[in-house]
């Protein structure tokens, strides 16, 4: 129920973000944004169920398969020296990141693994803030502030209660 509750929270600090950009290419991001959430939340369902069934290398499939949509849709494919280092940097994050989160629901249960997520519309928001000094709007700082508060307190909350359970049966 705890959370459910935190995921109801997090949807709304997320929509709030959401909520201080109407912009028309903005407001379409944020919906595919929101989709995307939509559908990792069922496919970590879907992990959790056939955790016996490795999906890294269906990850990596996924991987390559977008990025040469990309290729596709872009206008150019000259880059420079360093757009390239940030390219290969951010592939090597992503892969790890990606390949962790694929593997996590056969350790915790998929809602946990994916009110991760949010974190990382957070955390964008804030790197975009220290990095190339983009100006998080106010409802970006709210809802921002409100996803991290209630993530912080969701875990919390499931280290005390995992630790009480396991006090119990110490104790007997």
């Amino acid at each position: 129920l705890y959370t459910w509750l935190s995921m109801i929270i997090v949807f709304i600090g997320i929509y709030i973000v959401m909520a201080g950009d109407k912009s028309g290419m903005n407001l379409l991001g944020n919906l595919f944004a929101l989709t995307s959430v939509i559908v990792g939340g069922f496919s970590f369902t879907l992990l959790r169920k056939y955790k016996n069934i490795n999906m890294v290398p269906a990850m990596a499939v996924n991987g390559v398969t977008i990025a040469f949509i990309g290729f596709i849709f872009a206008d150019s494919l000259i880059l420079s020296s360093q757009s390239m280092l940030y390219i290969f940097a951010s592939g090597i994050v992503l892969s790890v990141s990606f390949s962790l989160i694929t593997i996590a629901p056969q350790y915790i249960p998929a809602p946990e693994v994916a009110m991760f997520f949010p974190l990382g519309t957070v955390l964008g928001t804030l790197l975009a803030w220290i990095v190339i000094k983009e100006e998080p709007s106010s409802n970006a700082m709210i809802g921002g502030a409100i996803v991290i508060i209630t993530l912080f307190s969701h875990a919390w909350y499931s280290a005390t209660s995992y630790q009480k359970v396991n006090n119990k049966h110490i104790a007997k």
